[in-house]
């Protein structure tokens, strides 16, 4: 309840206080009605002392005894429901001491996997069902490649890494606020399930005023501990017989967070080499829409690089590197080829609003649409069940520096808009094209699975996309997330379908820590109190150890109905059922849906 209804430890230890005196006044008050009814039977003394006496009635009167404390509290859920707690880790330099978080990652490994289904899916293999569709990450090259994963069972860890603001930035000077934090995934989880955000675990959490003054290396040591000893030894996995070894899959991250971790220049506004796929400069960006022109960075050269850097800073500016990563110390990682690119940012938040500015703005000095026609348009239509939730805002003015909407909701504007522009826009029109293309380029990209055919053919459409936008807007300076999307087609052939490696879910995760920060009103120590706060969490979701992982099913309020009351061929089909309920709404697993003017029977 704590966890569920972010409630402070005051109002929980309050709250069991009084429910414990309200069962203690409850037996008490049941005992004198049983006595007084046993007394006018005639029942013997010595079975009314037996009765007052009974062992189950004291033990009603204690039962909350056992969570009276914090303490108590925390005792009680490691000893029942497996709680991981953090270890808090010390960070020292000549001018300053910190700390951070870290939850260890094998006893939350262990812990997650007393779940049935989760150890299922680790005792189930990541076998490819067809050769020519790409479908998860167990599809990609890095994956078939990688000798870890290889050996059956195996863990699977989707790491993830991002900062974050806890408060409102406006309210002021909140930057030493700011949070770095780790989480993780299995892979082993289909990925229909890997997007409910209760699935994905906390690893690190730290100020990120600490990366910065002390370095990944020494924030990231507890863990790069723990992942040596998953990939040589393995861990022991109830319900497994023997040790069981694992490693990262990828890290997942936005631009930013990938260049810090494989080391990468993290400017990528000054920087000649901003791009961590190959060592294309700025101009070469601006030139050239085809990968095989540009070096790829490799292990080895990456390696290369790191010495000349190592030996004269000036290289790090030639290179595009600044130091190495502590991920490559593990056996089968390394950051050349293991850092997907996030289709969200890249796309969503970086080309579409940016290029939909471009083209909005085009077509209203051509005078095809006006603004306030647009507007109307994304005002009144009807978006339909699955799209109501991300409908698109109103436009402002001045926009042609970009749609300024959240990612889900610049998504919906892409599909849409040319639904409400088409029929005032000529379709010889370049920019016409040029919005289509992009549309095209982005629904192969997001789309949960891809046949091969389509990777080549991508990889034409952005090359034609990119000179199209070039030739319409000459004087347009491609930012480098352009340039990104020329590597797009063999990212995917590599990790899979992109939406299987990309940022959109995890950053969900953020919102619960923003919730808590607000709630507790305490920021003296925010890492340890909000991660304390979330392991706890974690104990409330493993209450129901054979829940399914993912959504959990779920109805709206319905009625129950007489199914005697439709055709007989209903009634015999749903023959040998008790309850039915007429609704309009549900959720099973991971869909919802939506009968319109049609009731639909949920049967118990």
């Amino acid at each position: 309840m704590q966890e569920k209804f972010l409630l402070p430890n005051s109002t929980i230890c309050e709250l069991i206080n009084a429910v414990n005196e309200f069962q203690t006044d409850t037996v008490s008050l049941t005992k004198q009605s049983i006595v007084e009814t046993l007394k006018e039977n005639n029942v013997n003394e010595n079975v009314l002392n037996l009765v007052l006496n009974n062992p189950a009635a004291s033990n009603l009167n204690s039962t909350f005894n056992v969570m009276k404390s914090q303490y108590a509290q925390k005792k009680f859920l490691k000893e029942n429901f497996g709680l991981v707690e953090p270890v808090q880790y010390m960070l020292k330099s000549k001018t300053r001491v910190s700390n951070y978080q870290y939850v260890p990652i094998i006893k939350t490994i262990q812990a997650f996997c007393k779940n049935n289904e989760v150890l299922d899916c680790i005792m189930s293999t990541s076998e490819s069902k067809s050769v020519n569709i790409l479908s998860d990450i167990h599809d990609g090259t890095n994956f078939k490649n990688n000798p870890l994963f290889q050996t059956f069972p195996n863990i699977q860890i989707l790491l993830y890494f991002d900062e974050f603001m806890v408060f409102n930035p406006l309210r002021g000077n909140q930057a030493k606020h700011k949070l770095g934090a780790f989480y993780f995934t299995l892979g082993n989880i289909p990925s229909k399930y890997r997007s409910s955000v209760k699935d994905m675990q906390l690893a690190i959490l730290c100020r990120s005023s600490d990366i910065k003054d002390f370095g990944f290396k020494a924030v990231l040591q507890p863990l790069i501990k723990d992942l040596k000893l998953l990939e040589t030894d393995g861990i022991i996995i109830s319900g497994i017989p023997h040790n069981v070894k694992g490693g990262i899959v990828s890290i997942i991250g936005d631009n930013l967070a990938a260049h810090q971790i494989g080391g990468y220049v993290t400017n990528f506004s000054t920087n000649v080499r901003c791009c961590r796929f190959c060592i294309a400069t700025k101009s070469d960006m601006q030139a050239n829409f085809i990968e095989s022109k540009f070096v790829q960075r490799t292990k080895q050269l990456y390696n290369h690089h790191l010495s000349l850097v190592n030996m004269d800073s000036k290289y790090t500016s030639v290179y595009g590197l600044k130091s190495d990563s502590p991920f490559n110390c593990l056996k089968y990682f390394h950051c050349s080829n293991m850092l997907p690119p996030d289709a969200m940012h890249d796309l969503l938040e970086g080309v579409v609003p940016f290029e939909l500015g471009l083209i909005i703005n085009y077509f209203i000095v051509k005078k095809y649409i006006t603004l306030s026609q647009l507007n109307c348009k994304i005002k009144h239509s009807k978006f339909g069940f699955h799209d109501a939730a991300n409908k698109p805002t109103i436009i402002p003015e001045p926009f042609q520096k970009g749609i300024k909407m959240i990612a889900a909701r610049t998504w919906c504007l892409l599909r849409f808009l040319p639904l409400f522009i088409g029929q005032s826009v000529p379709d010889s029109e370049p920019a016409w094209c040029l919005l289509l293309t992009l549309k095209e380029i982005v629904d192969i990209v997001l789309a949960p699975k891809i046949n091969l055919s389509y990777v080549s053919y991508l990889s034409h459409l952005i090359q034609d996309h990119h000179n199209l936008l070039k030739e319409i807007f000459p004087t347009v300076k491609l930012a480098p997330k352009f340039h990104f999307l020329v590597h797009y087609p063999r990212l995917i052939l590599a990790f899979g379908p992109l939406t299987c490696s990309w940022s959109m879910r995890f950053e969900a995760k953020h919102l619960y820590f923003k919730h808590v920060a607000q709630s507790i009103k305490n920021n003296r120590n925010l890492p340890y109190s909000l991660a304390k706060r979330h392991q706890q969490l974690q104990c409330y979701y493993n209450l129901e150890s054979l829940r399914p992982i993912g959504k959990k099913d779920s109805v709206t309020s319905g009625k129950i109905i007489d199914v005697n009351n439709y055709s007989a061929e209903i009634t015999r089909l749903l023959s040998g059922y008790e309850d039915f309920y007429s609704l309009k709404k549900s959720r099973i697993k991971w869909y919802d849906l939506q009968i319109r003017n049609v009731p639909c029977l949920w049967i118990s």
